[in-house]
């Protein structure tokens, strides 16, 4: 615990062009992949496997409704690009 409690109150990975800068700050969450899902676990068999292009699809539809979901309970800064 000693550790964390040396940690920064808040942590910003800033980009390249200002504008899409993650704030980590309290209750922020953000999900990437790396650039490589190269395993997911399947809601079916419980089971880690190798990804699918058709699981990337449907991963990043289901982070696009939640964030519009979050956004219209105005839970999310206004950061996204359909706004």
């Amino acid at each position: 615990m000693t550790q964390a409690a040396g940690a920064p109150e808040r942590v910003i990975l800033f980009s390249r062009d200002g504008k899409n800068d993650l704030d980590l700050t309290q209750h922020r969450v953000y999900l990437g992949t790396g650039g490589a899902a190269i395993k997911i676990l399947d809601i079916e068999t419980g089971r880690a496997r190798s990804t699918t292009r058709n699981d990337l699809y449907q991963l990043a539809r289901s982070l696009e409704c939640a964030a519009k979901f979050l956004k219209a309970l105005k839970w999310i800064p206004n950061i996204w690009p359909w706004r």
